[in-house]
């Protein structure tokens, strides 16, 4: 996300409310220029800060993360903020970033599995909460949305920030509120017909925010296919159809470069949803083993291209790396056995899924619940 406050880095700190002196008095003087030197020292403290602090939050960083660095500038902020009153474009431009230190630092304990400092958290929280006092900002609501997911066990405050965004807009919140509504889980309770009108939102705006119309339109392509009684307007074939319309416009702008937008992922499951219609369309699995990085899931790709039995491909999801990946590939699987009419082995397929981690294994996990409430699940 790109910032306005580097316009601040480059003025003086307004400082208020710091005491006076008379002239005349050398004790006076000597505090003032004691005092002097500290604000100095503040302001070229600060700016090294918000500097390296925003050159960290660009999209592509220019320079590398340093936790204690980051530590020490929050800690600078923080001393300021009591020490002096500042204006308030520079006090919202210093609680913005120690917002995003905070968030920074939290992330990095999050990967070494480490235990969250959640005082700092909830200082970060109240941080973007004067931000967005001051300047409102759907970008701001996500930010504080993503901050209160991550860290914190209380579904209401993120249910809150995601909503405010998503009304004013935002279509990537608009993608949280469709997903939460389908898995029922942040405050969220399960609702496929808030879930579909989140996610028709979302396709409404287009490429705007990159990923988001794809995702969307490919989830109603899964519900349609999924729950044939589902209000989305078109059939799975038609959602379809606009996802890979979304790809082409995507491939075709500025951003189209930058991100795969799950290709790798999106077409193997679309192959998967089609394929009990006669003539499954391989050319999907094609283009996602053109996407595709990881050697395991290329192995994966190749053996649904060359029909490989369902025992043997078995094989090679159980070393799939990434849970998630390898849950999915599991359903994958399962909904090939399902449309081959192999019982024995879809049921198998079914328990493998209750074995993995069911944060992992959301998608496929709340798709067969759905459809078990539906009654299309035997």
């Amino acid at each position: 996300m790109k910032v306005l406050w580097l316009s601040l880095l480059a003025g003086c700190i307004a400082i208020a409310s710091v005491g006076s002196v008379q002239a005349d008095d050398k004790n006076g003087l000597d505090k003032q220029l004691s005092l002097d030197i500290e604000i100095q020292q503040v302001e070229q403290r600060l700016e090294q800060a918000l500097k390296y602090l925003y050159q960290l939050s660009l999209e592509e960083p220019t320079v590398a993360l340093d936790v204690e660095k980051v530590k020490a500038f929050v800690q600078d902020i923080t001393k300021a903020l009591a020490r002096f009153d500042f204006d308030q474009d520079y006090t919202i431009a210093l609680r913005f970033f120690r917002a995003k230190g905070i968030d920074m630092i939290n992330l990095q304990r999050l990967k070494n599995d480490q235990p969250i400092d959640i005082a700092q958290v909830e200082l970060a929280l109240k941080d973007l909460d004067h931000v967005i006092a001051n300047q409102p900002s759907v970008t701001l609501y996500k930010m504080a949305g993503d901050v209160a997911a991550r860290y914190l066990d209380d579904d209401q405050i993120v249910a809150s920030y995601l909503n405010k965004c998503a009304d004013d807009g935002h279509l990537g919140c608009g993608v949280y509120m469709a997903n939460h509504y389908f898995f029922g889980r942040q405050g969220f309770s399960a609702d496929i017909e808030k879930s579909i009108y989140w996610h028709k939102k979302v396709v409404e705006g287009g490429i705007k925010f990159t990923c988001s119309a794809i995702l969307s339109s490919h989830t109603l392509a899964h519900i349609q296919d999924s729950l044939p009684a589902s209000k989305t307007g078109k059939t799975a074939k038609q959602w379809s159809q606009i996802t890979h319309q979304l790809y082409q416009q995507l491939e075709q702008s500025e951003q189209g470069a930058y991100t795969l937008c799950d290709a790798n992922e999106i077409f193997v499951y679309e192959y998967v949803m089609f394929i009990d219609d006669g003539q499954p369309d391989k050319t999907l699995l094609q283009r996602a083993l053109s996407y595709e990085k990881d050697q395991t899931l290329q192995n994966y790709i190749k053996a649904l291209i060359a029909d490989e039995p369902i025992d043997s491909t078995i094989t090679i999801v159980e070393s799939i790396a990434d849970e998630t990946r390898r849950c999915d590939s599991y359903f994958d699987l399962l909904l090939i056995a399902r449309a081959q009419k192999n019982t024995t082995q879809a049921k198998n397929l079914e328990q493998m899924l209750t074995t993995l981690d069911p944060q992992r294994c959301s998608f496929p996990l709340s798709t067969i619940t759905h459809m078990q409430s539906a009654g299309v699940w035997d």
